[in-house]
């Protein structure tokens, strides 16, 4: 049984399709002016919250294309 242990996927490549990542950088730079954004204040301007597992995936996403860096 032991050998029955549930996997994760280890994906080297993006999840979303580039065209829905650009939401990421274009919301930091309107929000942040071009530096630095918390991800609660990000999260906040795209109206989720920055748990979610669907806004946490688009923003490894994003940094997978070199979109963004940092806290992904």
């Amino acid at each position: 049984m032991a050998n029955d242990k549930r996997r994760r996927r280890q994906r080297t490549y993006p999840l979303h399709p580039l065209e829905e990542c650009i939401e990421i950088p274009t919301k930091i730079s309107e929000v942040g002016e071009g530096g630095t954004v918390y991800r609660q204040v990000l999260a906040k301007n795209l109206n989720t919250t920055p748990l979610s597992s669907a806004f946490v995936m688009k923003l490894k996403s994003s940094a997978r294309y070199g979109l963004t860096s940092g806290g992904s």
